[in-house]
């Protein structure tokens, strides 16, 4: 959750009948422990029975786990994890004269213990209470630190056993990022320029966790955004605006924000020529909600913006969390997760006139979408499909899901309608959290919830999310929509695939963006047990066979295990505005333990690597031979200047780039 909070975790009565007391030793150990385990802690009960608890520090499995004794030490059953949270780290306090386990008179066990509780902070304070009976953990009230928004309880589920346990591994929310003014860093910003772009320091930590990383890319200029900062900068890595997003004195201090301000995302609408920047408010006085918005007055950032702040506590509570944002060629839509009032998704859509000018919206149509799994993916920016838009979301069963849903709201701007469709697709799953080189500690990554969707010219939707229990990796689609719901055809599957790149290497919370030609990037996080956590990205051509991407690049690696718990969640990847042969990427990486984000372009025709076609290392006669093939067959490779048309023009073209790089 959005605190440093204490947690409830309800377990199952610890068993047996209690033997008359007497006194004995015996020695104990772990044999199924291969690892280390300290921070022993003992606790007796009334009738005599003995727990010993304690932190396992086991390569494959660690966290803080205990067995049950009679009163002359004879075990009652196999050791037992404690937590019911499995994922990050959870462990007791060593060495330490405080007490970290007690039995209460109605026989509860309960353990204080540190660590990832699940509510999005890696180092909180948790106690698990394993009861003789099932407690009804919503009539308690949780305890709240002053200062601090209260954290709400999670249901219970009943596992297998009878084993009790708060929810905290069933499919969640996204959560709210953590705040801490220790974690604020002020490193040096670097730009560095390559053979295949230009890449540089985006924001650096804000004290925020996650930074969820976001971007637009305008015709000059670069915006980003993270939590805790909003940024612009020139193509050449110049910054030339900074500004805290949250509070009386931040981006919004305008219209009113308030010290909760999360999950920016931001798009340069290509239609109008102006950015727009949004994020979401929760928590502010009066347990209210809000949505804020701003507009640049054109393409430059570096000028006026209009500002909006839309209350959205009637459909969402005290919290709107998770909002995608999207433009039309006449609407501005904001869909997200109105997780204020439990599990409801509300659609908010405004024409977008008026807000180019400054002006309120005339029109605000409201309505909440009917979902058992929350976040669609929404397309940034739609156009030439009038007030249709499309959305894509996962299914949220553990495994073997083998479809996903598409939405289309038609006539938004009038009487709002909602279609849904089941496209089947290959069988995915939940995503593992992420192993890393350095650390045990494994990034959360939630769900398998589409993180980004795009439309490319042809109306095409692009989607990709990250799915599978057992390696995760970022999966895409491109589907057509066929004009669906007014053409009486339904959407197809033109083509998937995974960023796969090797048996050990996860590929996580990515995004994608299409360019005007039909190539498409999709920017990404990836790491391994060998490898740090890196942010990457992958390109596919218009020529590629179908269901691949054939280049991929790493960025900006980390240079340690990373030790936060969250990661992502967000990341932005857009082809120039200018300039459709480059794509920028934005994602996080890490230094000493201190998250930063890193802006980076890609080239992506180099000639003397285009004009070695049968990639042989050299660039000579044979390329040249291949490529004429190509042109004389009317073939995609042969539209050397990518204009849509294979003629005399991409002959010279060829030649051009060849006699430049011939070996």
């Amino acid at each position: 959750m959005c605190s440093r909070a204490r947690s409830a975790t309800t377990c199952s009565p610890r068993s047996s009948t209690p033997p008359a007391r007497q006194s004995a030793s015996r020695p104990w150990s772990t044999p199924s422990r291969t690892g280390r385990q300290n921070a022993a802690a003992v606790a007796v009960d009334a009738a005599g029975r003995i727990t010993i608890a304690f932190n396992a520090l086991d390569e494959y499995e660690s966290g803080v786990f205990a067995r049950n004794f009679t009163a002359d030490l004879r075990p009652t059953g196999e050791q037992y994890r404690l937590t019911g949270r499995v994922h990050g780290t959870q462990a007791m306090r060593e060495a330490a004269g405080t007490r970290r386990l007690a039995v209460a008179p109605d026989g509860t066990l309960l353990c204080a213990w540190k660590g990832d509780a699940g509510f999005g902070d890696s180092s909180s304070v948790n106690i698990t209470m394993h009861s003789p009976t099932p407690i009804d953990l919503g009539a308690r009230t949780a305890g709240v630190t002053p200062a601090m928004e209260p954290s709400r309880l999670i249901s219970d589920a009943v596992l297998g056993d009878g084993l009790v346990v708060a929810a905290a591994d069933a499919p969640e929310p996204h959560i709210p990022p953590t705040f801490d003014k220790r974690d604020i860093d002020d490193a040096e910003r670097e730009v560095l320029t390559t053979r295949s772009g230009i890449g540089f320091t985006g924001v650096v930590n804000t004290g925020w966790t996650p930074p969820d990383p976001h971007m637009a890319v305008g015709p000059d200029h670069i915006v980003a955004m993270t939590n805790g900062e909003i940024s612009f900068f020139t193509k050449d890595g110049t910054r030339t605006f900074q500004d805290e997003i949250e509070d009386s004195f931040g981006f919004w201090g305008s219209v009113g924000a308030t010290g909760f301000v999360f999950d920016p995302e931001v798009i340069y609408d290509t239609t109008s020529g102006r950015f727009f920047a949004m994020a979401a408010e929760a928590f502010a006085p009066g347990s209210r909600s809000y949505c804020l918005v701003a507009v640049s007055d054109d393409s430059d950032p570096n000028g006026t913006w209009y500002k909006y702040r839309f209350d959205t506590t009637g459909t969402s509570g005290d919290l709107f969390d998770s909002p995608n944002i999207g433009v039309t060629d006449n609407a501005l839509v904001i869909t997200g997760d109105g997780f204020g009032l439990g599990a409801r998704y509300p659609v908010y859509i405004y024409d977008k006139a008026p807000l180019l000018v400054g002006s309120p919206p005339t029109i605000t149509n409201v309505f909440e979408l009917s979902t058992s799994t929350q976040s669609a993916g929404y397309p940034r920016v739609t156009t030439g499909t009038g007030d249709t838009v499309y959305l894509v979301e996962h299914r949220e069963a553990s495994n073997n899901n083998t479809a996903v849903r598409v939405l289309a709201f038609s006539d938004i701007l009038g009487s709002p309608t909602v279609d849904s469709f089941n496209l089947t697709v290959p069988s995915y799953g939940a995503p593992e959290d992420p192993p890393q080189l350095g650390t045990s500690s494994r990034p959360n990554t939630f769900d398998a919830r589409f993180w980004s969707v795009d439309q490319g010219p042809d109306g095409h939707i692009w989607a990709t999310h990250h799915v599978n229990p057992s390696r995760v990796v970022a999966r895409w689609y491109e589907i057509a929509p066929n004009g669906w719901p007014n053409s009486g055809n339904n959407p197809t599957l033109v083509q998937s695939g995974d960023i796969d790149l090797g048996p050990d290497i996860r590929t996580f919370f990515s995004s994608i963006n299409a360019s005007d030609d039909g190539s498409v990037a999709i920017c990404y996080s990836r790491s391994s047990p060998s490898e740090f956590l890196s942010m990457g990205s992958a390109f596919r051509a218009p020529c590629d066979p179908a269901g691949l991407f054939s280049q991929d690049f790493i960025h900006k690696s980390a240079n340690a295990g990373y030790t936060a718990g969250r990661w992502g969640d967000y990341s932005a990847v857009e082809f120039d505005a200018t300039d459709p042969s480059v794509y920028w990427g934005h994602h996080e990486w890490a230094e000493g333990g201190s998250w930063r984000t890193w802006i980076q372009s890609v080239e992506t025709h180099d000639p003397c690597l285009a004009a070695d076609l049968n990639g042989d290392g050299a660039v000579n006669t044979v390329d040249v031979l291949e490529f004429l093939n190509a042109w004389n067959a009317q073939d995609c490779v042969g539209d050397w200047n990518r204009d849509g048309a294979v003629n005399t023009l991409d002959v010279l073209a060829f030649l051009n780039d060849w006699s430049s790089c011939r070996t």
